[in-house]
């Protein structure tokens, strides 16, 4: 299988403090990995690093294809003064693709494809819920066409029902345009259903990786084993 990203000995540093540790990881093309771990481990800080956003970082990270991020609020992450058709359009403007009218024609068009209905397109992120605010998040990350999304607790600051319609729209997004996500999240469970393969963090390090069913039938270190237990 072809990679979209490769990750050799990363180690990263904020001032004189390493917060990651030597990781190595992948993700093929079209694939679902997920990653996960408690708060504070390092999650958040791989995936800036990912995307050049993050600190200090020494060792490889190979990109085939452009990468997006998606972040955890989708509120703090959208310019509150901007419509949602402006906020669509901006990468389209960045990376001058089309005049203004096939900027718009394809703005209508990825909002069909989120789910999002057009009469949203002069409104403020204010004025939308949350999962239509994350919505447009995702639409903002396809825009440029990316082989892999980095989605960084992307359904966590929603509620349950919305959670489910989320993670179905990144399914459908995967199956139907062939992206593959690198999904960050604290919850085995969401993982579980929308990954094939899963890696554990723990300060900084990568301690398990395996698919879905080796993690959740036969973990082998402890700390899986907790994260696992705190589900039931």
């Amino acid at each position: 299988m072809e990679n979209v990203l490769e990750i050799r000995h990363l180690n990263a540093f904020y001032k004189r403090n390493q917060v990651l540790q030597d990781i190595n990881l992948s993700v093929g093309k079209g694939e679902i990995v997920g990653l996960v771990g408690e708060s504070g481990c390092g999650k958040s800080t791989l995936a800036k690093s990912i995307v050049q956003i993050g600190p200090r970082t020494e060792g490889e990270i190979v990109r085939n294809g452009k990468v997006q991020m998606i972040f955890q609020d989708p509120y703090h992450s959208l310019n509150p003064s901007m419509t949602i058709g402006r906020i669509l359009k901006e990468p389209l403007i960045i990376d001058r693709i089309g005049d203004n009218r096939e900027m718009n024609e394809r703005v209508l068009t990825m909002m069909e494809k989120v789910g999002l209905p057009d009469t949203l397109i002069n409104r403020l992120p204010s004025e939308l819920s949350g999962g239509q605010r994350q919505r447009v998040c995702i639409g903002t990350a396809l825009m440029q066409s990316p082989k892999l999304i980095i989605a960084d607790e992307p359904v966590s600051a929603l509620d349950v029902t919305i959670q489910a319609k989320v993670l179905k729209l990144l399914q459908k997004l995967n199956r139907e345009e062939g992206i593959a996500f690198l999904f960050i999240s604290h919850d085995l469970r969401v993982v579980y259903e929308l990954c094939s393969r899963i890696l554990i963090m723990k300060d900084g390090r990568i301690v398990e990786q395996g698919t879905d069913r080796q993690i959740f039938e036969d973990p082998q270190e402890a700390y899986t084993k907790r994260l696992l237990s705190a589900m039931l």
